[in-house]
């Protein structure tokens, strides 16, 4: 009986801690963090195709913060599912490796970076010097072959398709 007693306290117990919590209301937090917030103005370029690979191409959008760095988004189309493609940055004799721009799959012919959305570039005044910087964006075939099947210049190599 003692046994009966024990149970049916533990069950209310339990039933009581349960119902008290499913009517507390958590309201969300809907402010950004500092430096946070939308994304605005950029600056975006052609990225075209290399003949014989497939007609792969894309763009590459630059984003200013308000905390200084620049955003680099790039995006493929014609890509295979399933493939892997290293993107660099190139200046003069300076390469810099971005992230691998991958396809997941789902049915969709498009890569983005596989790491994030956004390569960094942590250079405070890059963006306010983009227009005077000599350099292109190359895309390789994959991890195996360095073969460029996607380019396009910035900054003084090229016009934006668009600006905001």
């Amino acid at each position: 009986m003692k046994n009966h007693i024990y149970k049916l306290l533990i069950v209310t117990a339990v039933s009581v801690c349960l119902i008290s919590c499913a009517d507390e209301r958590i309201e969300p937090e809907t402010f950004t963090a500092p430096g946070g917030g939308t994304l605005t103005s950029y600056k975006a370029y052609a990225l075209d195709s290399v003949p014989g690979f497939g007609n792969i191409y894309g763009r590459a959008v630059f984003y200013p913060t308000t905390t200084g760095y620049t955003l680099l988004q790039v995006s493929l189309y014609n890509v295979m599912e399933g493939s892997s493609h290293p993107a660099v940055m190139i200046a003069g004799t300076d390469v810099t490796e971005l992230y691998t721009i991958e396809n997941t799959g789902e049915g969709y012919s498009f890569g983005e970076f596989s790491t994030a959305k956004y390569f960094v570039i942590n250079t405070p005044s890059f963006y306010a010097g983009l227009d005077t910087y000599d350099a292109s964006i190359e895309i390789s075939l994959s991890t195996a072959d360095a073969t460029v099947v996607t380019s396009g210049g910035i900054g003084l190599n090229a016009d934006p398709v668009e600006s905001n």
